[in-house]
């Protein structure tokens, strides 16, 4: 009896002690590839694309078993934490084939342009693709509205209604 006691608690610390390694290969990988995000305390515009393959290739570990290990974990960085997932996102194509850029990043300046745009010049999701171009940012009008409708953003037809009533035009 007190030889299976052991036997379970000993598997059981090595399964802690696996899964601690887990988390600092990740963090390791984090912390070395998306840097610029890092450094400025986890500001989504400095997001770059992080995908689960690539991060499984560098830490030897299945994808599967990455998507577990992050799933409800949190970092710490210098203004808040995030959640493990929030690093992973899908990468958008650079109009000059820099780098690339990360959903999470384009839908933060798509809410960006939306929140800071006036009454009577609603951008519509054309205009907003433009923006995105001059930036370097290459999308299709359907992708922005995509990410708007996931936002809860209303067109821009709604918006300028909205924004008339709220101004009392």
């Amino acid at each position: 009896m007190c030889g299976v006691f052991i036997w379970v608690n000993l598997s059981h610390s090595e399964v802690v002690r696996l899964r601690l390694a887990s988390h600092r290969q990740i963090s390791g990988c984090l912390f070395s590839g998306d840097h610029r995000q890092v450094r400025s305390g986890g500001a989504v515009r400095h997001l770059r694309p992080l995908i689960l393959k690539d991060v499984a290739e560098v830490t030897n570990l299945h994808e599967s078993t990455l998507s577990r290990v992050t799933a409800n974990k949190n970092m710490m960085m210098p203004c808040r934490g995030f959640e493990l997932r929030h690093f992973f996102s899908v990468a958008i194509a650079s109009v000059a084939g820099g780098d690339a850029h990360s959903s999470t990043s384009v839908r933060d300046r798509i809410r960006e342009f939306i929140e800071d745009e006036a009454p009577l010049a609603v951008l519509s999701d054309d205009a907003i693709v433009d923006i995105l171009l001059k930036n370097g940012i290459d999308i299709a009008w359907r992708t922005v509205a995509k990410y708007r409708e996931a936002m809860d953003i209303l067109s821009s037809v709604q918006r300028c209604r909205e924004k008339r009533v709220q101004a009392g035009i």
